[in-house]
């Protein structure tokens, strides 16, 4: 028994040496027996903890007195993994030096391998490393290899307002054709987050324009949903037949009346069905929400804010919207949202492009007669039809052999 209290005393001893980063009291510590691959209560070893030190020189003398390169805490974190976390550059150079495992990838859900893992902003505790990632690169990582959760490293990176950690990975054969579910971009996340100069970079290296990647998206989309539609309502197909596209001078007009710049991704929609239908026939519905043509969706919006001019709305109050929320603008109509689609009764589904101080520009809310509008159903037109897509691929739908209709309230 004494021997075990001795053991137990020298390894919490080892750790606080660690901590500290005192190089003296860490080899005293191994050289009287602490055992080299103890663990912490965070099931960390010591040459974890030791990642957390710039210099090298503790994970060094660990490395002398065996440590183990390869161990694992709960999550499937390794040593090289937490000094990439941290962007101790030095010492991930030391453990890929010594032979750890560039492509190991943690067990938790986000599923990242060292490249995702550092430049990931939901699990670094600094700002990403250009050094780190070179050293990664130069050690074999893949510069296309996603993580559990589909983000590519040039995706991730595309977050950061820094050009250098793109050009980075571009040198490293990182494509910027690569995309994310059905097509998102790292020239997506950059123009999400405004970072200007790695847009240009992306662009230089071949990436699509945004134009070009939301047509590529809303097609994607489409052809899916489609497919889908010829399988199990196959009116909802011959629908889809039937629109047309707007032309240049049909978008051109639409955003000369709205005093707006549409989005990519409501203008890619629109060049595929907003030019309306052929002979008259049934448009695009998205359940009971018929599709709106640029004509139609100009003159929806005239009437609309021709009554907020006039003040007819001043005194209705949103009933579904919290006064403490800042997504969407707490008003019965606002000029910003522009309807796409409308059921019978007059109900809209709207792209808003003037969001509150929390809402992203480009979000879809739902606006009714007598109730105003919604928060928000999703982030943008794309998600919104994403959303779509996967709550009639899951069967919360029922067709009467006419009428698409839904299970319940959609998309939440």
């Amino acid at each position: 028994m004494p021997p075990r209290k001795k053991s137990k005393s020298l390894e919490s001893e080892l750790f606080s040496a660690l901590e500290d980063g005192d190089a003296k009291a860490v080899a005293r510590f191994l050289e009287q027996g602490a055992p080299v691959d103890a663990r912490n209560e965070f099931e960390q070893t010591p040459l974890m903890v030791a990642t957390d030190h710039k210099s090298p020189e503790l994970a060094k003398l660990l490395l002398e007195h065996g440590a183990d390169l390869h161990a694992e805490d709960g999550s499937g974190l390794t040593a090289l993994l937490t000094a990439v976390r941290s962007g101790n550059a030095p010492v991930v150079a030391l453990l890929l030096e010594r032979g750890a495992d560039v492509h190991h990838a943690c067990e938790d859900d986000a599923g990242n391998h060292a490249l995702t893992l550092a430049v990931d902003p939901n699990e670094l505790s600094g700002d990403p490393s250009k050094a780190v990632l070179e050293a990664l690169l130069r050690a074999g990582a893949d510069p296309n290899r996603p993580n559990a959760n589909d983000w590519s490293p040039l995706q991730l990176a595309a977050g950061f307002d820094d050009a250098a950690l793109t050009d980075v990975l571009l040198r490293g054969g990182a494509d910027p054709k690569r995309g994310r579910g059905v097509g998102y971009l790292p020239i997506d996340i950059a123009d999400n987050f405004g970072h200007e100069a790695v847009k240009k970079r992306l662009l230089a290296a071949g990436s699509p324009t945004l134009e070009q990647a939301a047509q590529a998206r809303m097609d994607r989309l489409w052809k899916q949903l489609g497919d889908w539609f010829g399988r199990k309502c196959p009116p909802y197909a011959d629908q889809i037949e039937n629109m047309r596209p707007a032309t240049a001078a049909q978008l051109a007009a639409l955003e000369k009346a709205l005093s707006v710049e549409l989005t990519p991704d409501f203008l890619a929609f629109l060049r595929r069905f907003g030019g309306g239908t052929s002979n008259g026939n049934t448009p695009i519905h998205i359940f009971e929400y018929a599709v709106l043509s640029t004509k139609q969706i100009q003159d929806r919006w005239k009437g609309l804010d021709a009554l907020r001019r006039e003040g007819t709305f001043k005194k209705s109050k949103p009933h579904d919207l919290d006064d403490t929320q800042e997504e969407v603008k707490v008003t019965w109509w606002d000029s910003g949202w522009i309807p796409f689609a409308q059921d019978g009764g007059g109900n809209l589904y709207c792209v808003d492009l003037a969001p509150g101080p929390d809402g992203s520009r480009g979000q879809v809310i739902a606006w009714e007669m007598h109730g105003g509008p919604s928060v928000p159903w999703a982030s943008s037109l794309d998600a919104f039809f994403e959303k779509y897509l996967e709550v009639i691929e899951a069967g919360r739908t029922h067709f009467d052999g006419e009428t698409l209709t839904r299970d319940g309230r959609w998309p939440r």
